[in-house]
């Protein structure tokens, strides 16, 4: 095939040569620019009328009928038919293409054959976006490799021009008409493949890659952009507009330019004026676009417009400049105002530009710092869930200043400050908290008070270079990336992303100053490009490492202990709301802190996590561990420990509790600020591990955690010494969660993050598979789901490890996840969460309503009265039995009742034995909180007590039944009624198994 010249006739595709994806204006539109039905196939063009906007607006994920981009849509279809443009990221199409994947969209467009008025604009418009933001894109059908090193690179403006361009460049290259035409039957995918085989058989030296953007401006800014290889190949930059006519086209032209050129590319410019006679730089002649272009000339006389510079740069025009109007001067470094002159006669003279202030600049940024949205992390989409007119977070601004010293050197200073400085003449910033520097600070004429804010409304109209808004975020994890569809992760100081256009878009707005001691969260440096040989090699090495020091060489003598472990420190790279809370309890040196500094040991860059050395403490502030768990990934409360201070000790509990049912339910604790607004809440999304020497006693905290129980020989002491020296002199841990980020991101990348999101719906339900059977086993009498969802949540920081290891081959590690192996990882933390379910069982609220009430009866602060005779002991034999129930027998054998009475023994309903006891309801409760507020805190109700004795099945068996549930029942003996809770004495005495397994009752 060589460079021949395209008839300008060429084939005459017509409008129903694209039915029956592209149909009306549409289908005239692709028609006219002579983009050939193939190219319009594997591109994916629609045509969407009114009827077709809610199965259109459900496939894409527009969001609600009346979502802005849904009505942006519905509104545009009621006026007329409208053809969708797919656009590609340049990139991700060449991703794709290297796993043999049909790429997919990342944003959209839609042509109206109705202009639109959308929001924020002042004319009508045929071409709207509405998903997405400006990137660069390449058709689905490009090859990778042309993307990686094609010669030449065209970069055009919009999609329709990119496909007429592809299309004229194909049959200039010798590629038939009949080639580029379209079956009945084929498919996008189809359509893809062959345009993909197409272009795989030009010769590399005729290869030229189609970039199309939707705004020269935009390149900075885009991802796909800093991906594109660059050095060594000519980039071609066609405009639609004179630009020796248009200064700011030219100065983005211009700084694109410096771009290639610092990136060692070879810039180039094409002159599309349509009057074939004009000069080189293109003074003469009419701008079009490169569809005009290729309509009347041919893709030889377009590589012959190729110059090897930018036309001379415009003027910046200053027409109809009021008298009394402030600007920056040209070179920046001052600020003058338009005003009348005087000659020196007195006369006036012509107006003129005069130096006010001799300090310049702009505002160059104002930046948004927030938390991501929950409905961000789960679609990949920047600003999913968010209503522009919602508040969004915290704004600051950086104003960059310059001026001319007295050496006639140029000086350059940045104040910054909270956006709000931008309302206020610059001499009341000092007083708005704002960061002045000293050098400005120092400057004659700082600051500017008799005209402050005509200074001020001169560097905030300069504009020139437009000031940036970027998204600065103010928690680590999963963040959604501008212009990207894929999330980001930060981890302390270090950005993991699918590329380095999004790294360098991914703010990371957590310090040391807002959340101490957050840049030790950094993980070590990594091998950027996933599955090269060098990535590979380092995980299969890192893999081992970890195999060796906490699985084969486990420092644990319970190697369940190993599965939470590992879990529990990948479980934060999981881009799913995580509700897991590791409990470790044991006595002082058991081993607890050694194992949360293991499990902070995948999350250093050097030697941070120790025994002694962890993110949180039990003592810190409730307000600073909300903030905490609401801004890092993991966080570790240590030493949950006794205290001589029993106020200190309850206050303590409560606030582990509060911060346990909070990171369980995903809730905030909200707080009102002035004027009755609220304030900021902080949502947790840490994993939080807990270290403490006493169980929890609350039992609707305990049925939120997954407690790991630390005993005497708790740990290997063959291991402990070798593991701790792994965590602390080898950064393989760090390395892996890492790894398993990037493992996630490929596969987000090579598929789409809602296929990631599928996928571990997929894990999920596998590992509710592994968990259900082994918590059924211990045959707790009560459902299980809640604890079930607890393991599934931890075990899903196990799916990123396996995926890596399936990624690199390791087969070793793979072992630890088949189901075959009885220690396989996913079995291991089911067996401690079951052990855990099995255990908060034995302290369900019923059974503490009844510890409580032995207690008391043992201790001889109350009794049971005997319900036929009150002068009697309660039985007639058993000594033990009558002191169990609250009776004192002297040596005369005189028994005494102690306390007061709070029930009463009566004789069995069928007549014979007795059996029953008749608990009094509101003086048991009162009696049994006042002396064991542990076991029934403050906030338990009488009727929540006794209603679980009923619920959990422990009341008297002759009473159970629904319709007699959850309430006292009454009685009469001797002619009076006696009115309580019915229990078997033999629950009162201990004879019964009170595990809640088997038969309750005798």
């Amino acid at each position: 095939m060589s460079n021949t010249t395209l008839p300008i006739a060429g084939p005459a595709w017509i409008a129903t040569d694209f039915a029956p994806q592209v149909t009306l204006s549409g289908a005239d539109t692709l028609a006219a620019l002579n983009i050939a039905p193939l190219v319009a196939l594997a591109r994916g063009y629609e045509t969407v009328e009114r009827s077709d906007v809610p199965a259109f607006a459900e496939r894409n994920a527009l969001g609600y009928r009346n979502s802005k981009r849904h009505s942006l849509v519905a509104s545009a279809a009621n006026d007329g038919d409208l053809l969708i443009l797919p656009w590609y990221r340049a990139d991700f199409v060449a991703s794709a293409h290297d796993v043999h994947l049909t790429p997919a969209p990342t944003q959209m467009e839609f042509r109206s054959s109705v202009p639109q008025i959308v929001p924020g604009a002042s004319v009508a418009t045929s071409y709207v976006a509405f998903t997405g933001v400006s990137t660069i894109d390449v058709h689905p059908g490009a090859p990778a490799e042309w993307f990686s090193s094609a010669p030449r690179i065209l970069m055009i403006d919009g999609v329709l021009n990119g496909d007429c361009t592809l299309t004229a460049m194909l049959l200039a290259l010798g590629i038939g008409g009949d080639d580029l035409g379209v079956s009945d039957e084929m498919t996008q995918a189809d359509a893809v493949k062959k345009i993909h085989a197409l272009m795989d058989g030009i010769p590399p030296s005729d290869r030229v890659l189609i970039v199309s953007h939707s705004d020269i401006g935009d390149w900075g800014s885009s991802d796909a952009w800093k991906q594109l290889p660059v050095r060594d190949r000519e980039l071609l930059l066609a405009f639609s507009t004179n630009v020796d006519r248009d200064w700011p086209l030219w100065s983005r032209a211009q700084a694109l330019w410096t771009s290639i050129t610092r990136r060692a590319g070879r810039p180039a410019y094409v002159n599309l004026t349509l009057d074939v006679n004009a000069d080189d730089d293109g003074a003469v002649g009419r701008p079009g676009t490169i569809s005009d272009f290729l309509a009347t000339q041919s893709w030889a006389d377009l590589m012959g417009r190729i110059r090897e510079s930018l036309p001379g740069m415009p003027a910046r025009g200053r027409d109809d400049v009021q008298l009394g109007t402030w600007h920056v001067s040209e070179d920046g470094s001052a600020v003058q105002r338009y005003g009348a002159t005087y000659q020196a006669d007195g006369q006036p003279g012509p107006p003129a530009w005069t130096t006010e202030v001799k300090i310049g600049g702009r505002v160059a940024s104002v930046t948004t710092r927030r938390a991501p949205t929950a409905w961000e992390i789960e679609t990949g989409e920047f600003g999913a869930g968010i209503d522009p007119d919602d508040y969004l977070g915290v704004n600051h601004c950086r104003i960059e200043l310059q001026w001319t010293g007295t050496d006639g050197a140029p000086h350059q200073a940045a104040v910054t400050g909270r956006a709000e400085i931008l309302m206020y003449a610059p001499q009341r910033w000092a007083q708005q908290e704002a960061f002045i520097p000293s050098d400005l600070l120092l400057h004659s004429e700082w600051p500017p008070v008799k005209n402050g804010l005509e200074w001020l409304q001169a560097i905030k109209a300069n504009n020139q270079i437009p000031a940036t808004y970027p998204t600065e975020w103010s928690t680590m994890g999963w963040v959604p990336v501008e212009g990207s569809t894929v999330c980001a992760f930060i981890s302390g100081r270090t950005v993991i992303a699918a590329s380095a256009g999004d790294a360098a878009a991914t703010i990371a707005g957590l310090s040391d100053v807002n959340l101490p001691g957050a840049s030790k969260f950094s993980l070590p440096p990594i091998e950027p490009t996933v599955m090269s040989t060098a990535w590979v090699e380092q995980v299969r090495q890192d893999l081992s490492k970890v195999h060796e020091h906490y699985i084969t060489r486990c420092p644990w003598t319970d190697v369940d202990t190993a599965g939470v472990v590992v879990a529990a420190a990948i479980r934060p790279v999981v881009p799913v709301r995580c509700s897991t809370i590791i409990y470790m309890e044991g006595s002082s040196g058991s081993g607890k802190s050694f194992t949360a500094a293991m499990i902070l040991a995948f999350h250093q860059a050097r030697a941070t996590w120790t025994n002694k050395h962890l993110p949180g403490s039990v003592k810190d502030t409730a307000t600073s561990v909300e903030q905490a768990v609401s801004q890092a990934p993991i966080w570790v409360l240590d030493d949950l420990a006794p205290s001589p201070d029993s106020e200190k000790a309850n206050g303590e509990a409560v606030k582990v509790g509060d911060i346990i049912r909070s990171i369980y339910n995903g809730t905030a604790k909200r707080r009102s600020g002035p004027a009755l607004r609220a304030r900021e809440t902080f949502t947790p999304q840490a994993l939080l591990v807990v270290t403490a020497e006493n169980d929890l006693t609350i039992h609707s905290v305990r049925d939120r955690i997954t407690a790991v129980r630390f005993g005497a020989g708790a740990l290997n002491d063959d291991h402990v010494d070798a593991a701790a020296l792994f965590r602390d002199t080898d950064r393989a841990a760090g390395r892996i969660t890492a790894s398993a980020t990037q493992a996630l991101l490929h596969l987000a990348t090579t598929t789409s993050w809602a296929d990631l999101q599928l996928f571990l719906t997929q894990k999920a339900a596998e590992y509710r598979a592994i968990a259900e059977p082994v918590l059924a086993a211990k045959k707790v009498r009560r459902a299980a789901t809640r604890h079930t969802e607890m393991a599934v949540d931890l075990m899903l920081g196990l799916a990123p490890l396996q995926l890596l290891a399936e990624m690199v081959g390791d087969h070793e590690f793979l072992a630890l996840f088949d189901p075959a192996n009885e220690e396989n990882l996913p079995e291991r933390v089911a067996r401690v969460v079951a052990a855990n379910f099995r255990s908060q069982g034995e302290v369900s609220p019923g059974l503490s309503i009844l510890e409580a009430i032995q207690a008391l009866l043992r201790a001889g602060r109350a009794h049971i009265l005997n319900g036929t005779d009150p002068s009697l002991p309660p039985l007639s034999v058993d000594d033990d039995a009558n002191h169990a129930l609250g009776w004192k027998k002297h040596p005369d054998g005189h028994w005494e009742p102690r306390g007061d009475s709070i029930g009463e023994l009566l004789a069995a309903v069928a007549g014979g034995e007795v059996d029953a006891v008749l608990l009094h309801q509101t003086n048991a409760f009162q009696k049994a909180q006042s002396y064991y507020p542990e076991l029934l805190p403050p906030g338990t109700s009488s009727k929540s007590a006794f209603g679980a004795l009923w619920s959990e099945e422990l009341t008297h068996p002759h009473w159970r039944g629904p319709e007699d549930g959850r309430k006292t029942v009454q009685l009469f003996r001797n002619r009076r009624a006696i009115k309580g809770v019915p229990v078997h004495v033999d629950r009162i005495l201990n004879d019964v198994d009170f595990s809640l397994e088997g038969e309750a009752g005798p």
